[in-house]
């Protein structure tokens, strides 16, 4: 099986090449935002919708109003929904390489292990390594 981790401090994340690239292979309809607040929405993760941007705005201002931003939430792509093991995101980071792949502050890998191990993400400061799960108690 193959996962798909940071190896450097500062977190995960993926690139916006490297998203939209997941997203075309999975058949995704993106709309990316235009926005003067799309570089602060990237940061966040809502840089992306699933319909064209003015009817987002549109969604979002009712859901505004009516202090329930759920409408408006479930219209944004967001890459931390990808799982690590995705195949589509494998392949691209296959095709587009690490250098390419990575959002600002990540340097991403491909972690191969067995099939039937049962793993976790575990980090420190961002740093990434695959572990298998095991019970814990404090």
């Amino acid at each position: 099986m193959k996962i798909v981790i940071n190896t450097c401090y500062g977190g995960y994340s993926i690139s916006d090449e490297c998203f939209e690239a997941v997203l075309k292979r999975k058949g995704t309809i993106y709309y990316k935002s235009t926005s003067e607040d799309a570089a602060y929405f990237s940061l966040i993760g809502y840089n992306y919708y699933s319909v064209p941007e003015n009817e987002y705005n549109v969604i979002y201002e009712n859901d505004k109003k009516q202090g329930n931003y759920a409408k408006s939430n479930a219209l944004c792509l967001n890459s931390s929904d990808i799982l690590r093991d995705d195949i589509d995101l494998i392949a691209v980071l296959e095709i587009l390489g690490d250098n390419n792949s990575g959002g600002d502050y990540a340097d991403l890998k491909i972690v191969e292990i067995p099939d039937e191990v049962d793993w976790e993400i575990e980090e420190y400061d961002g740093k990434e390594w695959v572990a298998e799960v095991h019970r814990t108690w404090s």
